[in-house]
């Protein structure tokens, strides 16, 4: 008599099964989370003028949450400083908006 696998008929995370829609989003979420942290860490080079140190230094540290948080320690009195000085630049004009009308804004990062 042959042997069944255990998990024969047996879902890995039904629910995703379920909402497929939900799930795809969540698989965009999750494989793009390694990007943003390059990206991140990219900035970082920037903010630091050493492209190849800020990198081997982000991922070093062992967990995700790790990065993010360091990133978040080291990257946030720059983007304050640079949301400061766009406000102060753009504080007393009107909209602004070039001659092929789309409006120019800035989104916080954080």
């Amino acid at each position: 008599m042959a042997m069944q696998p255990l998990y024969q008929g047996l879902q890995l995370m039904p629910a995703l099964h379920r909402f497929p829609d939900e799930a795809a989003r969540i698989g965009r979420i999750v494989a793009a989370f390694g990007e943003i942290e390059f990206i991140l860490a990219m900035c970082l080079g920037e903010v630091l003028c050493d492209p190849d140190a800020a990198r081997r230094a982000i991922f070093r540290l062992a967990s995700g949450r790790a990065r993010i948080d360091t990133l978040d320690a080291l990257l946030r009195p720059t983007y304050e400083k640079i949301g400061r000085k766009t406000v102060r630049r753009y504080a007393h004009s009107g909209s602004v908006l070039p001659k092929n009308k789309k409006p120019i804004c800035a989104l916080p990062l954080w």
